[in-house]
C-alpha cells in the first residue's frame, strides 16, 4: 500500500505522572525504528527504549500503520511533553538479483523506506534556519577561526567569527525601536478599561488602577535577607544618584534606597513578602501608608546598623502602617525625627510586629497613636538587654495625649526598664492587652486619665513595682482583667502622695512577699479612700497585706460583719458587741450593736474619750480637728457621732441595760 500521511510525529502528549499508552499512526518496519523524546521547560531528553518505554506495533503496517508506545510513570511526569517520531536507518537493504522473483511487496517496501527517509529529513530541515531562495553565503569559518568567538553577521549578511574582546564591525541602534514599543504599550495601558463588580463601581483606566499603590520591588528592592550595597549595581556614586538621588554612598543598601524612593512618591507603599535589609533609616512622609504581606509570610524591615528602622517628622501626620515586622539588633522600630524630642501625631499601627532584638520598639512623643493587634518582643532571636516596648516622653512643648493600644501583646521586656514609659500627657488607654515575661509593666509620670482595662499579665517581675505612678494629676484606673505574677516581689501598684489609683474588678496574684498597693511616700499598703481605692477585686499574695488579709472588707456592695472592739466604756456584767458594714463607692455604712445580758450594762463615762474601732482595712479620711461633728450621721442612741483615725466616738450616755444600736457612715 502507499504512504498517505506526510507527518512522522505524534504528540505532544502532556505528562500525567502515571504510566500511559501513547498512540502513533505512521509506518515503521520494526519497533526499534521508534524514537521517543521528552521536553521539560524547553530541555529535550531522548527516552531509552526498553527502559522508559516499550513499543507494540500494529500487525499490518500497510493497512493500519503505527502502534502504541507504552511509557512508564517515571518518564511521564506532570509538566512534561512527550513526542514520538521515527529513526529509520538510512540504508537500502533490498537486493533484487538477475532472474529472481520480482515481488511487488519487496519493491513497495523499498519505495516506502525511501519515502520515510525523505519525511524524516524534511522533519529535521523544517526546524533548521533557512536562507531565502537565491542566497547561499552562509559558510562557517573553520574550527580554529571560530573557536571561542561569537557568531554574527556582517554588513552583507555573511557569517562572521567575532572575537569576544573586539568591537563588532557593526552597530545596533535599537533605542528608537524600544522607545516606539514603550509608547505603544503605554498607549495600550491608557486605553484598557477596568470596572469592578461592586455596585457603584465606575470605569477607570487600567493604568490608573495600577498606580493606586507602588511596590518597593518596582524601585529595585530585593528583600532576600542579605545586605546588598549600591555598588553591586552601580560603578560610581553619580550613577547611583541618577536613579536614587537620596543616596550618599555606594555602601548604602539597595533595599533602603528603593524603599525610600517608594516613600518619596507620597503614595501607598507595598512591601511584598521578604526580608529587607537596610543600613540607613527610612524617612516616612506626610500621610504615608506602608503595607506588608498578610499571613504567616510576614514582611520584615531590618536595620543592620542598629539605627531606627523608620523615622517620622512632626509634619508626618495621618500615617498608617500595616502588616510589617520591624527588626534589628539594638535598633529602634519607629522613632520621632529627633528621637522622643520630636512628636508623632495620628499614627495608626495594625497587625505589626516589633522583635525582641530591638532596643526600643516605639520611641517618640506620641499624640493620637492608635495601635491594634500588634506584638512587641514576641518574635526575634535574642532579647535585647534594654528591650523596651513604648517610650512616649513630653518634649517640652506638647504633651503625649490621647493614645490608645488595643489587643496588643508585650513580651520579654527588660527587667531593668518599664515595658511602657509615659511622661506628661492626658488619656492613655490600654484595652485587652497582654504583658508576659516583662519587668515593670508601666511607668507613668504626671499622666492624667490613664486607663488599663481588661488586660492580662503573667510572669512579670520587678523589684519595686509593676505599675509605678508618679505625680499623676488624676486617678489611674486598672479595671477588669487578670494579673498572675507569682514571682513578683515588689508592689503591684506603687504611687506617690500626689498620685492616685483605682482597682476595679481585678484579679491579682502575687508572691507571698509582695503587696498589692504601696504608697511610696508613707509606706502604707492600705486603701486611703482618696489616693488608693479598690472594689470588687480578688487578691492573693502577702498574708500581711491588709488587702489580702481583709479581702471581703474591700469588696463593694456586700454586707459583712465584724466584731468591734471598744475602749473607755463602762461595762458591768456581760455585754456582747457586734458590727455590720458595707462599702458603696468611697462610703462605708456601718452599725454597731451592744447587747447586755444577765443584768449587764454599758455606759460612756466620758464623751469624746470612749470609742469603738471601725472595720479593719477601711480607714476613714484623716481628721484635722479634735473629735466633734464630722462626716458621720446617726440613727441610733445619742445626739452626735464622730470618728477619728479609725475610731468611732459616740456622745456620752448613762448606763443602759437594753440593746443599744449605733449606726452611721464615713468616707474612705
Amino acid at each position: 500500500m502507499t504512504i498517505t500521511t506526510t507527518s512522522r510525529q505524534a504528540g505532544p502528549f502532556a505528562g500525567t505522572g502515571n504510566a500511559a499508552a501513547l498512540p502513533f499512526a505512521f509506518k515503521v518496519f520494526a519497533a526499534s525504528d521508534i524514537d521517543a523524546r521528552r521536553t521539560i521547560d524547553g530541555v529535550e531528553v531522548e527516552l531509552v527504549q526498553g527502559v522508559d518505554y516499550t513499543v507494540t506495533l500494529n500487525a499490518d503496517q500497510d493497512a493500519t500503520p503505527g502502534g502504541i508506545v507504552n511509557i512508564v510513570a517515571s518518564a511521564y511526569p506532570v509538566g512534561a511533553d512527550v513526542y514520538i517520531t521515527s529513526t529509520v536507518a538510512a540504508t537500502q537493504g533490498t537486493s533484487i538479483t538477475s532472474q529472481s522473483a520480482f515481488y511487488p511487496k519487496v519493491v513497495e517496501n523499498a519505495f516506502d523506506r525511501l519515502t520515510i527517509l525523505i519525511q524524516q529529513l524534511k522533519g529535521g530541515v523544517s526546524r533548521a534556519l533557512l536562507l531565502p531562495i537565491g542566497e547561499n553565503n552562509l559558510v562557517l569559518p573553520t574550527i580554529t577561526k571560530r573557536a571561542g568567538k561569537y557568531l554574527g553577521f556582517g554588513t552583507n549578511g555573511e557569517l562572521l567569527a567575532i572575537d569576544t574582546s573586539a568591537t563588532p564591525p557593526f552597530t545596533v541602534d535599537d533605542a528608537a525601536q524600544i522607545s516606539s514599543d514603550v509608547s505603544v504599550l503605554q498607549d495600550i495601558l491608557n486605553k484598557l478599561q477596568f470596572l469592578g463588580d461592586d455596585t457603584g463601581s465606575v470605569t477607570r483606566t487600567l493604568n490608573s488602577v495600577l498606580a493606586d499603590r507602588v511596590s518597593v520591588k518596582s524601585f529595585g528592592a530585593i528583600g532576600d535577607g542579605a545586605l546588598h550595597p549600591l555598588s553591586e549595581r552601580f560603578g560610581s556614586l553619580a550613577a547611583a544618584q541618577a536613579v536614587y538621588p537620596h543616596a550618599t554612598a555606594l555602601t548604602d543598601s539597595i533595599d533602603w534606597a528603593a524603599g525610600q524612593a517608594a516613600l518619596n512618591t507620597n503614595r501607598r507603599v507595598w512591601w511584598p513578602h521578604g526580608d529587607y535589609r537596610m543600613n540607613k533609616t527610612l524617612n516616612g512622609g506626610y500621610h504615608c501608608h506602608l503595607e506588608g504581606e498578610v499571613g504567616a509570610a510576614r514582611t520584615k524591615l531590618y536595620n543592620t546598623a542598629g539605627l531606627p528602622v523608620l523615622k517620622h517628622a512632626a509634619t508626618n501626620e495621618y500615617s498608617t502602617i500595616e502588616n510589617l515586622t520591624f527588626d534589628g539588633t539594638g535598633a529602634t522600630g519607629i522613632v520621632g525625627n529627633n528621637g522622643y524630642v520630636e512628636y508623632i501625631s495620628t499614627l495608626t499601627l495594625r497587625n505589626c510586629h516589633f522583635t525582641k532584638d530591638l532596643a526600643v520598639c516605639l520611641d517618640a512623643n506620641f499624640i493620637y497613636l492608635q495601635a491594634h493587634n500588634c506584638t512587641f518582643g514576641y518574635f526575634g532571636t535574642t532579647a535585647h538587654a534594654t528591650h523596651r516596648h513604648v517610650k512616649s516622653i513630653f518634649n517640652g512643648g506638647l504633651f503625649t495625649n490621647l493614645n490608645k493600644m488595643v489587643n496588643c501583646k508585650f513580651f520579654n521586656g527588660a527587667a531593668t526598664v518599664a515595658s511602657i514609659e509615659i511622661n506628661a500627657g492626658t488619656m492613655w488607654r490600654f484595652e485587652e492587652c497582654d504583658w508576659t515575661l516583662c519587668g515593670r509593666i508601666l511607668l507613668a509620670t504626671n499622666v492624667s486619665g490613664l486607663i488599663v482595662e481588661n488586660c492580662y499579665s503573667e510572669q512579670c517581675a520587678h523589684s519595686v513595682s509593676l505599675f509605678e505612678l508618679v505625680t499623676n494629676r488624676t486617678r489611674a484606673e486598672i479595671r477588669g482583667g487578670s494579673h498572675t505574677n507569682g514571682g513578683h516581689t515588689g508592689a503591684f501598684v506603687r504611687y506617690t502622695n500626689d498620685a492616685s489609683v483605682l482597682l476595679d474588678t481585678v484579679d491579682i496574684v502575687l508572691s507571698a512577699t509582695a503587696f498589692v498597693l504601696t504608697n511610696s511616700g508613707t509606706g502604707s499598703h492600705s486603701l486611703d479612700g482618696r489616693r488608693a481605692t479598690a472594689k470588687n477585686c480578688r487578691y492573693q499574695g502577702n498574708p500581711s497585706d491588709p488587702l489580702v488579709a481583709n479581702l471581703d472588707d474591700v469588696r463593694e456592695g456586700v454586707s459583712r460583719t465584724w466584731t468591734p472592739t471598744q475602749s473607755g466604756f463602762t461595762i458591768t456584767g456581760t455585754v456582747t458587741l457586734s458590727g455590720e458594714f458595707s462599702l458603696i463607692g468611697n462610703t462605708v455604712f456601718f452599725a454597731i450593736k451592744a447587747t447586755p445580758s444577765g443584768g449587764g450594762t454599758i455606759a460612756n463615762g466620758a464623751a469624746g474619750t470612749a470609742y469603738f474601732n471601725l472595720p479593719p482595712g477601711l480607714t476613714p479620711r484623716a481628721q484635722t480637728a479634735a473629735p466633734g461633728v464630722d462626716e458621720v450621721g446617726n440613727t441610733g442612741f445619742g445626739a452626735g457621732l464622730v470618728h477619728v483615725n479609725g475610731r468611732y466616738y459616740p456622745v456620752g450616755f448613762a448606763a443602759q441595760s437594753g440593746n443599744i444600736l449605733f449606726s452611721g457612715f464615713y468616707f474612705i
